[in-house]
């Protein structure tokens, strides 16, 4: 098969890509305020933690993890 025969089998070029923008903006809220919820414990958490060993650190670390990487991917959902 040709390019050609294979180009007219798959139909014109498709200029325009339809995305479900309503959909995004729910992710992305959900990740913003999950985000948000995540910095509101995390930060006293780890202000709390700071000189201790007694398993607040690791609390402290997945807090501030949740919350950055859910702030990160809800404002690149925004975008």
């Amino acid at each position: 098969m040709r390019r050609t025969d294979a180009a007219r089998e798959l139909g014109g070029f498709v200029r325009e890509h339809r995305t479900d923008g309503s959909r995004r903006l729910r992710v992305a809220g959900a990740l913003l305020v999950t985000g948000v919820i995540g910095l509101a414990f995390g930060v006293p958490v780890t202000i709390a933690s700071i000189g201790t060993t007694d398993g607040a650190p690791e609390l402290a670390g997945l807090l501030l993890g949740v919350g950055l990487i859910g702030l990160g991917l809800g404002v690149w959902r925004l975008t």
